[in-house]
């Protein structure tokens, strides 16, 4: 991230000098690639779940690889597999983490999601989320953290897995606090806003552009 990229620069200086193969993704890289010139072996510019495998495929065959990877096409939501989360240990964490959709309908200009994820939120089947859900309960997690930039980008799928996620927290008595990130107009929603108490959110992280009036 922005607030990030002198402290980025300071560990690449290191890694580089100690001879360390390095390769630079994320929030920042993909909208500055020149910004990291001459600290990295291979770049990364937004999504990478088909370039990241087709790199450590290759890498790891000890064949050639790219110097700039980046996806021709958005990552379909619907075929990413279900993390991990067995490699975890739970009580190193205070929360999981699941995502349900990418991408954000809004121009703000402090943000750089729509760079990455584009306007059109592209999102997880609801079962794909209770799925995930459900393991992080089985492991043994308390809380989840909803990592969408924007949980409410598409509000029509939002209330629908809203209303599965009730049915599976009464199933269960409850078994995850959850917290996310949505826009403002979240406030303008009775609704929205009950099925996210029913399905027991209990913080909701908001992004502003401005507390200021504009002037002519």
């Amino acid at each position: 991230m922005i607030v990030q990229k002198r402290r980025m620069l300071e560990i690449l200086q290191k890694v580089r000098c100690a001879g360390v193969f390095t390769v630079v993704g994320g929030a920042y890289a993909s909208v500055d690639q020149e910004f990291f010139d001459g600290y990295y072996d291979v770049l990364f510019c937004g999504e990478a779940d088909e370039t990241w495998p087709e790199f450590v495929d290759r890498f790891a065959a000890g064949k050639s690889v790219k110097r700039f990877y980046k996806q021709r096409q958005p990552t379909d939501m619907t075929k990413l597999p279900k993390p991990r989360f067995d490699l975890l240990k739970p009580d190193r964490y205070a929360t999981g983490a699941v995502q349900f959709s990418r991408g954000c309908p809004f121009l703000c200009e402090f943000c750089d999601i729509i760079v990455t994820f584009g306007r059109r939120p592209r999102l997880k089947r609801p079962e794909q989320v209770l799925e995930e859900l459900e393991e992080l309960r089985r492991l043994g997690f308390l809380a989840c953290f909803i990592v969408d930039d924007n949980f409410i980008g598409n509000k029509k799928a939002a209330k629908e897995l809203l209303r599965q996620i009730i049915v599976w927290q009464q199933q269960h008595s409850y078994p995850l606090r959850l917290n996310t990130e949505t826009s403002i107009n979240v406030a303008d929603d009775p609704e929205l806003l009950d099925l996210l108490y029913q399905a027991n959110f209990r913080a909701v992280f908001v992004g502003i552009e401005t507390p200021r009036a504009r002037h002519p």
